[in-house]
């Protein structure tokens, strides 16, 4: 089963306390990492592994390097898992 969009980011708000210790702040489809403090290239790092074991997928580095927003993040979860981003 795939997840909705929603759920892609509820997961990630609890991927982002993990990894910045606190809460992020605003996820929304427009955050980036000049958006969100403490967001810098170790911490993708460790958001995207959390990604990859929490929904059981692969993301390669050409589809990583095209993400430039927590919206682009979400939709590609999202196309990972044959969801739709509009669920």
């Amino acid at each position: 089963m795939t997840p909705p969009a929603d759920a892609v980011y509820a997961t990630l708000a609890a991927i982002f306390r993990r990894v910045f210790g606190r809460e992020p702040g605003a996820l929304d489809a427009g955050a980036t990492s000049q958006t969100i403090a403490g967001w810098d290239s170790f911490r993708y790092v460790e958001i995207i592994v959390e990604l990859e074991t929490t929904y059981g997928i692969e993301l390669d580095g050409p589809e990583i390097d095209e993400v430039h927003t927590v919206g682009d993040l979400v939709a590609l979860v999202l196309a990972k898992t044959g969801a739709r981003a509009s669920g």
